[in-house]
């Protein structure tokens, strides 16, 4: 409902916190076409935070992984997951980054 009520004024930049959170594969699946139909269909941008990198290959045209409250990478998706400059992009990317 939340999401109805944003995407209902238009926003230009929606800014959404683990929308997917709690939905099963079905549910999230439809999210995810829902919101990728809306951007081709208007001039909105969507800053999608996540952990789940699955979403973000499927979703996302720029990755930016922020880590600490600091900004460490930030690339087109293609270049972030192939050849992330930072090796602590690479230990996240490859699930052995130190907790």
């Amino acid at each position: 409902l939340a999401l109805a009520r944003a995407l209902l004024i238009e926003p230009t930049v929606l800014f959404l916190d683990e929308p997917s959170a709690n939905l099963d594969p079905l549910g999230m699946q439809m999210l995810e076409n829902l919101l990728l139909d809306w951007i081709q269909k208007t001039d909105m941008s969507i800053v999608l935070v996540t952990q789940d990198l699955f979403e973000t290959k499927r979703t996302s045209d720029r990755v930016a992984f922020l880590l600490n409250g600091s900004l460490i990478e930030c690339h087109p998706k293609s270049t972030f997951f192939s050849n992330p400059t930072n090796s602590l992009t690479k230990q996240f990317i490859q699930g052995s980054l130190p907790v």
